[in-house]
């Protein structure tokens, strides 16, 4: 009976340990794709998320997702950066 409190202890701390190594969508590691992006700040739609002029949210989207990014309008009528999924 003591071997199995043992072993139960020893997983217990192995899962705990192992935590911080397996974090789920951060910023860094795809978290921007399918996103709004407040902390890019204001998004002028046409000039932020234009390809062409590389506006600053399609910049942002463009290297880490695939599709770039659009200013998406939000419920109170200011825009957000929001990258493509």
């Amino acid at each position: 009976m003591a071997q199995a409190k043992v072993l139960l202890v020893v997983l217990l701390a192995a899962l705990v340990l192992s935590m911080d190594v397996m974090e789920v969508g951060g910023e860094e590691d795809g978290g921007r794709c399918c996103n709004n992006h407040p902390s890019l700040g204001r998004c002028l739609p046409g000039i932020d998320d234009n390809p062409s002029s590389n506006g600053k949210c399609w910049a942002f989207c463009i290297s880490g997702c695939v599709k770039g990014g659009f200013c998406k309008r939000m419920k109170d009528g200011h825009h957000e950066c929001h990258c493509y999924c």
